[in-house]
């Protein structure tokens, strides 16, 4: 192969690796996202029970 070739084709798979690498970025963000979405949801939960005469304090 010629040498341009080589370099066309390693250029290609880093341009992969590197649109893999931003989709993996994306979807461990998303995930954290939602899962302090998820801990958001459980303490207002938690605070509703406590402070609305639903908890513990009643």
């Amino acid at each position: 192969m010629k040498i341009k070739n080589i370099c066309g084709i390693f250029i290609i798979a880093m341009k992969d690796m590197v649109i893999d690498l931003v989709d993996l970025y994306i979807l461990i963000r998303k995930s954290t996202e939602n899962k302090e979405i998820e801990n958001m949801v459980m303490l207002n939960n938690v605070y509703n029970k406590l402070t609305n005469g639903g908890g513990l304090f009643r």
